[in-house]
């Protein structure tokens, strides 16, 4: 029974380390694809007022 429950958390256990990282990994390549977004409206605009 023991090993079972030992089992069961860590099992939980990763199941939550994993949906963590992968919110981080998300949420930071949405801001990175954002950043990139405003780089190209920065260069289009540089790009039409020299």
């Amino acid at each position: 029974m023991g090993l079972l429950q030992l089992m069961l958390g860590v099992l939980g256990f990763t199941v939550l380390l994993s949906s963590l990282f992968l919110t981080i990994l998300v949420r930071r390549q949405a801001a990175h694809q954002k950043r990139s977004e405003a780089y190209i409206e920065v260069a289009k605009y540089l790009g039409e007022n020299p």
